[in-house]
């Protein structure tokens, strides 16, 4: 139980870390964590187009912080599995939501879940 606990733990160390430093330097159609000391972690996709996508980086189920994959394009929780789009929505996992939009402008209810239906 104490090595589970451990593991479970040592998930938790993305709160010290971030995969960019600027906005600015992802590449068109790929996403990543950027994770200051002086704000909330963000999960970040910038489209094919260049249009930036900020969400929460915190995982609504145990508030672990989700990573980038490149391969799946998909934002990724490594505390319990849970998987977001690159729209920040709930594709799999025990998390019961979509990641929180960081951007005031755009709400939840502009995102919909991987089987269609509203939030």
């Amino acid at each position: 139980m104490v090595k589970h606990d451990i593991q479970i733990n040592t998930q938790y160390r993305r709160f010290l870390q971030t995969d960019i430093t600027e906005i600015e330097e992802l590449g068109r159609g790929s996403g990543g964590v950027l994770n200051s000391a002086t704000s909330k972690p963000l999960a970040v996709y910038k489209d094919e187009e260049g249009k930036m996508h900020k969400y929460s980086a915190l995982c609504p189920h145990m508030k672990g912080v989700v990573c980038w994959n490149d391969v799946e394009k998909s934002f990724d929780c490594p505390v319990h599995g849970s998987r977001f789009s690159k729209d920040g929505i709930r594709v799999v996992g025990p998390a019961k939501a979509n990641l929180a939009p960081a951007d005031n402008k755009a709400g939840a209810e502009d995102q919909e879940y991987a089987g269609g239906s509203s939030m």
